[in-house]
């Protein structure tokens, strides 16, 4: 990269003026290197090959060649998928090839290969899906789609048994990179949770909002208030970053709620892939004018922040906190060291309030998807 320094005329008259007025001047100057930052390019082409031919004749108690095969070239982790559409009404026999496994077509949504929001493929009642796990090679990889690549005819079939006209087996094949979908399911319908999704998770009963998204492991809140109570009945403080006390959240009454009470009552599917989160405790004198912060520790449940909803618009915070109720976050107040900030559930709006007001608590927690049966909410 070429850097021209654009001041150079400037500063040359800017030192012959002050040498004919009797005091010399000078710039600080420094130029940093070069970072260079290199995106490589990466890719996920499948096609589907056959070199048995296309036309068949069915001679019962015989075996005929038949090689579809997949050809995946990735550089990714990727997942591969064959359809198999049978409209040979069991007349024409076949194992599908080790590696691949079937899917259950009640989870696959219309199949839109483009992006451009019109299916591509429907699954009918004929259609099969298979899927395999491709990891990244440097050479195309080639994977059989039926076992010994063949088909048979059973000795049983008579002529009672034959079709009136031709029947059709057919194949195709469709390939999608593995991250950041979340098993293969998700990666057919392309379908992974963002911020302001609702979902459900495993094999609880209620319904979250994810504030966060961060690969297979996303952010949720309750969309259920947990219970009312004081923020915490002594009002304990704690020395925050900037050297004050401010109201602590850190071993509070909602604290031990949320960690020993909310945190073991969740369905065992869904506290089994909650991840423990390292927080901390914001200090804010108003919603925009953060002050400190003070480490908290690991939890698997805790109130949101301010820094998460503090720059949300009053709606939308309405539309989180969905109990309509006023409820706590974990933030302290640092203009009053007795408060903490709170919700405004029907209107969004964020207050602060005294330590020993009974307001709601919505519990969010971190959970990794990978696993985990979720359903995203229209």
């Amino acid at each position: 990269m070429e850097k021209k320094n654009k001041k150079a005329g400037t500063v040359a008259l800017a030192v012959a003026l002050a040498t004919t007025i009797g005091f010399t001047s000078a710039y600080l100057v420094s130029l940093s290197d070069d970072v260079t930052n290199i995106f490589n390019p990466n890719k996920v082409a499948v096609e589907l090959t056959e070199t048995t031919g296309s036309n068949y004749d069915i001679i019962p108690g015989t075996e005929q060649e038949k090689d579809p095969t997949v050809k995946v070239d990735t550089s990714v982790d990727a997942y591969a998928y064959v359809i198999v559409t049978d409209e040979t009404n069991g007349v024409v026999g076949y194992d599908i090839a080790d590696g691949w496994t079937k899917m259950d077509n009640a989870d696959l949504n219309a199949l839109d290969t483009d992006g451009d929001g019109t299916a591509d493929i429907t699954l009918g009642d004929n259609d099969t899906v298979y899927y395999r796990e491709v990891a990244p090679n440097d050479e195309a990889q080639s994977f059989p789609v039926l076992k010994d690549n063949k088909v048979s005819y059973s000795a049983d079939l008579t002529n009672e048994d034959m079709p009136s006209e031709a029947v059709k087996l057919a194949f195709v094949a469709y390939a999608i990179q593995k991250t950041p979908f979340i098993g293969p399911v998700s990666a057919w319908n392309q379908a992974m949770p963002t911020v302001g999704d609702l979902v459900k998770l495993g094999t609880s009963e209620k319904t979250f909002y994810v504030t966060k998204v961060n690969g297979t492991n996303i952010e949720v809140l309750d969309q259920q208030a947990a219970t009312s109570m004081k923020f915490d009945a002594d009002g304990t403080k704690t020395t925050f970053g900037d050297g004050n006390d401010y109201l602590a959240y850190a071993g509070s009454d909602i604290d031990k709620y949320l960690e020993e009470t909310y945190y073991p009552a969740l369905p065992d599917d869904v506290k089994a892939k909650i991840v423990a989160q390292n927080i901390k405790q914001s200090a804010y004198y108003s919603t925009d004018r953060r002050t400190t912060e003070v480490a908290v520790g690991d939890r698997h449940a805790y109130p949101l922040d301010m820094d998460v909803v503090g720059s949300l618009t009053n709606a939308e915070r309405a539309e989180i906190f969905a109990d309509d109720c006023l409820c706590w976050l974990r933030s302290a107040g640092s203009f009053k060291n007795t408060d903490a900030w709170y919700v405004n559930g029907q209107y969004g709006y964020l207050y602060c309030s005294s330590y020993d007001n009974n307001w709601g608590i919505y519990a969010a927690f971190t959970i990794n998807l990978e696993g985990l049966d979720f359903e995203i909410l229209e």
